[in-house]
């Protein structure tokens, strides 16, 4: 019995070497260079578009996001865009989808070093340039103990 088992274990050990062998691995690839970046997030769209954003610092309470794309399955990248356009302030936390027609959604959060009066804004990609942001507003509510919280979704546009 015990035979059997160490038998199991190499084979299972063999097929995992097999195929950690099997894969090869290109170089990573700069996207942007300079400053303190952060929070990187990535989207493959259906026409195979690899789609970047990431939280870029400029200077105390104050960060930009980024957005960058490869159309050659991550060998190139564009130009890296300020898609936030904030003058100040802390923005934050960058997420960006895709949905079924490659339409492009970027949500961030703004004002994040001011945890109470904080929003989330979200941009769409309209072809040539990014939309202006849209508001999407978070109210806790707190019930009928602390330990109970609710939140309450607003959307402005």
């Amino acid at each position: 019995m015990k035979f059997e088992k160490y038998q199991a274990l190499i084979v299972c050990f063999s097929i995992i070497s097999m195929i950690a062998l099997s894969q090869s691995w290109d170089q990573p690839v700069i996207i942007y260079t300079g400053g303190h970046n952060t929070t990187p997030d990535f989207v493959i769209d259906h026409n195979n578009v690899i789609h970047c954003v990431w939280e870029h610092k400029i200077g105390v309470n104050y960060t930009k996001i980024y957005y960058s794309k490869s159309t050659d399955l991550g060998k190139t990248w564009s130009d890296a865009e300020d898609i936030s356009l904030n003058t100040s302030l802390w923005v934050s936390d960058p997420h960006i989808i895709s949905d079924t027609d490659n339409n492009l959604f970027v949500s961030y959060d703004f004002n994040a070093g001011s945890p109470n009066n904080m929003l989330v804004l979200v941009k769409k990609f309209e072809g040539i340039q990014w939309s202006e942001p849209d508001t999407i507003s978070f109210d806790i509510i707190h019930l009928n103990s602390p330990w109970q919280l609710a939140i309450r979704l607003h959307y402005q546009k």
